[in-house]
């Protein structure tokens, strides 16, 4: 910034677009000043909008591009740690101190965050309330799959309550036969879940899917619960069963 060099940083969709290999090293023309490009920005908030985006020193383009000492935006950027809205109050106290007067405007991007947090929270409750409702239809099924399986079967359930299963043993069975049904429908959600991330990638959609442990496990967790809360019913049904009255059915 002190020798007014003309060197620059290109951002990701400058170095995609004017360059066909490494950007560094080569020169672009902004204007009637040619720029040396020293280096490529990462990803970041900063780094650039839709269009290909060049960065100089500020005292290059004030000289050599521009011929104005006058800036007409400044990008600060706030550590986690500190406070967005401290920080705007500080700086808009230094401004005024500097210019004597409050010949400017801040603009908190915190607030379009807090935005996006809101809707995001909107959404995932939305989503939670949608998934609620899957899974209530999805255990009233599995109950009423049970409760067909228990009826077919008791001649079954009285022939082994008859040579001493106790009542325990046949809520057990018909638990984790529902259970089992329910953990075999999570398995093939979190398969078609991969599935849908590896077409995605494979097809470069756009669309990145993350996956981790921990929600893959809570869906398998869930599946399974939703078998044993509905599942308990007509395994009750079937452990309270008469066994002559069992026997005795066609």
């Amino acid at each position: 910034m002190d020798a007014h060099r003309a060197v620059g940083v290109v951002d990701q969709k400058a170095a995609a677009a004017l360059f066909s290999g490494s950007p560094i090293g080569s020169t672009v023309l902004l204007g009637g000043m040619p720029v040396e490009v020293i280096g490529v920005v990462g990803a970041s908030a900063f780094a650039g909008g839709a269009t290909p985006t060049v960065y100089v020193p500020y005292t290059s383009a004030s000289s050599r591009l521009l011929g104005s000492q006058r800036l007409e935006s400044i990008i600060v950027r706030v550590r986690d740690n500190v406070s967005t809205t401290a920080a705007e109050a500080s700086l808009a106290a230094e401004l005024q101190l500097r210019h004597g007067r409050r010949d400017f405007f801040i603009y908190n991007a915190d607030q379009i965050r807090k935005a996006v947090m809101k809707s995001s929270q909107t959404m995932a409750a939305l989503v939670s309330a949608i998934a609620a409702v899957a899974l209530i239809v999805g255990g009233v099924g599995v109950m009423n799959i049970m409760l067909v399986s228990v009826k077919e079967r008791v001649r079954e359930i009285g022939v082994r309550l008859a040579v001493g299963a106790r009542q325990g043993d046949i809520l057990r069975q018909f638990l984790i036969e529902a259970v089992l049904i329910c953990l075999f429908g999570g398995v093939l959600g979190v398969l078609l879940a991969f599935s849908a991330g590896a077409l995605s990638s494979f097809l470069s959609l756009g669309v990145p899917f993350l996956f981790t442990a921990a929600p893959v496990l809570a869906a398998l967790a869930c599946s399974s619960a939703i078998g044993l809360g509905f599942g308990y019913f007509p395994a009750r049904s079937a452990a309270q069963l008469d066994p002559i009255q069992a026997l005795a059915a066609e």
